[in-house]
């Protein structure tokens, strides 16, 4: 087991990855988290409200810009962090906590100004949630070249929620900081038109697995996913031939204003070169021209999007967007029910006919991350329907 003393990121570096992905929930391949770390949680208070306006998007885009701003900090990605659709959590050594509160201050107050969103930024020392006798524990999972996935286990994680969003929380980033460290954004794109589900509905889903029954039960599930839908190809929220590369202004200006931090001379010259890249990918798409720009050859932007996807995780609960034909996620559902009456776990989900993309790119590391969310409320809404269960 790793030493709880390690400060730096050289504890998370240094994890062995997780060959399977039903070893996410083996306590023996996951080690405890280093108690000079920090425990940062971010949300969107009244996210719902957000929702129902159609700005689903917006409120994922602050989680990304949240993960981009700590990377370029970091100048890594390879650090452990969990997108959930409308909130990021991270974990991070607390050598750097002042620059860390920084970014994230100037992260919340510049999407209060351009996004008009209120981002809850809390955080909480690891040595506080052992204090309180709560566990928790990381692994790594390898996705593909270039992005390793975080694994997340333990009640500490939950706690810090819970404790982040009490009223008048003494964990909350207060307001009086001087950001000395501003956020930069650079790298989180979001040029990518909502895709389609390739069957007839995307389905987001949460999963809380009973303690003591988690392996047995991530097991059944699953194997239900490979009875009724298949190989993870055929349920997978992404096709490469269902994804399509935004060109109107208005959706591609986000991204400039982000990376630009709202200086309008500037985003108008970012737009326009945004717009002439999507120009240049597209043809190399259409032509298949292998033009390599950092580590990508845009012929094969598309692969990149699915091969380092992030639709399926554990970070103390299981999250999974995938297609599905609605007789298959009645039945999934069914499966889920009783299961839920026999007390070994409970679920949200949420239903849409299409999937979102969120990206993130480290040049100088040459890391990404595609965060896959369903459209219309996605994990957000999923993650309601679970919490009603637990705290009725």
């Amino acid at each position: 087991m790793t030493n709880r003393g390690e400060t730096n990121l050289n504890f998370y570096k240094s994890l062995p990855e997780i060959q399977n992905f039903l070893e996410v929930t083996d306590s023996t391949k996951l080690n405890p988290v280093p108690k000079d770390w920090l425990v940062v949680v971010t949300d969107i208070v009244n996210s719902t409200r957000a929702i129902s306006e159609g700005r689903y998007k917006d409120v994922n885009i602050a989680g990304g810009l949240t993960l981009m701003g700590i990377s370029n900090l970091l100048k890594d990605m390879e650090y452990p962090f969990f997108f959930g659709g409308d909130g990021v959590t991270i974990l991070l050594p607390g050598e750097k906590e002042k620059p860390i509160r920084e970014v994230l201050a100037d992260t919340r107050n510049f999407v209060k100004q351009y996004f008009n969103l209120d981002l809850r930024v809390g955080i909480v020392p690891v040595r506080e949630i052992y204090d309180q006798s709560h566990d928790l524990s990381l692994g790594k999972v390898r996705i593909s070249e270039y992005y390793t996935q975080a694994i997340l286990s333990g009640s500490g994680s939950e706690f810090a929620e819970v404790e982040i969003k009490k009223p008048n929380s003494r964990y909350l980033l207060g307001e009086e900081i001087i950001v000395e460290t501003p956020a930069d954004f650079s790298g989180f794109t979001c040029r990518w038109k909502d895709i389609p589900s390739p069957k007839e509905e995307t389905v987001s889903l949460i999963v809380r697995l009973a303690e003591g029954k988690q392996t047995k039960m991530l097991s059944e599930l699953l194997s239900f996913f490979n009875s009724v839908y298949g190989s993870e190809i055929d349920y997978h929220p992404l096709r490469v031939e269902n994804l399509s590369v935004e060109s109107s202004p208005k959706k591609l200006i986000k991204e400039a204003v982000a990376s630009s931090k709202g200086n309008w001379l500037l985003s108008k010259l970012l737009l326009w070169k945004i717009r002439f890249e999507v120009w240049g990918a597209n043809l190399a798409m259409k032509w298949n021209l292998p033009i390599k720009v950092f580590h990508y050859k845009l012929n094969k932007l598309k692969d990149y999007q699915v091969i380092s996807s992030d639709y399926r995780k554990f970070d103390g609960t299981f999250k999974m967007v995938f297609a599905s034909a609605t007789g298959d996620r009645v039945k999934l559902e069914a499966f889920l029910e009783e299961a839920e009456k026999k007390g070994s776990l409970f679920f949200g989900i949420h239903v849409s006919d299409r999937a979102l993309i969120t990206c993130l790119l480290h040049a100088g590391s040459e890391k990404e991350v595609h965060f896959v969310d369903g459209a219309d409320g996605g994990y957000a809404l999923a993650a309601k329907m679970l919490k009603a269960k637990l705290f009725s």
